[in-house]
């Protein structure tokens, strides 16, 4: 983000492309509203609706970092962050945390379960 805060770019949703593979709609929109950005080693901040493991390995492999909260329902996020039973056992304050070669994940527990997913 800028100083002054000026927009880099914005997109009106208008249905689904059909000549492009799809990875769902929050990944092609990030991937369209990144475009010029690449390779410059930005951190993207986002919310639930756009974080996912796919995603943020596809920044990754594009010059960019990322970071946001993540819906313990996304694929390929780890069991233990996932697992309602063990999330559930957790007290307040307490957290869990897992790392691949790319990315981490951890999940915290305070008045509600916050899980956050970074590359950053």
């Amino acid at each position: 983000c800028s100083t002054t805060g000026y927009v880099w770019r914005f997109s009106v949703y208008a249905g689904k492309e059909n000549d492009r593979p799809e990875h769902g709609l929050s990944h092609r929109v990030v991937m369209d509203l990144m475009k010029g950005l690449f390779h410059k080693w930005h951190c993207v901040h986002m919310d639930s609706f756009y974080t996912g493991v796919l995603l943020f390995v596809d920044l990754f492999v594009r010059g960019t970092y990322a970071i946001g909260t993540v819906r313990r329902d996304r694929k390929c996020l780890p069991p233990a962050i996932i697992e309602p039973a063990f999330v559930k056992r957790m007290k307040r304050g307490e957290s869990v945390y897992r790392r691949s070669q790319f990315l981490l994940c951890t999940t915290w527990k305070e008045t509600r379960d916050v899980s956050v997913l970074s590359r950053c």
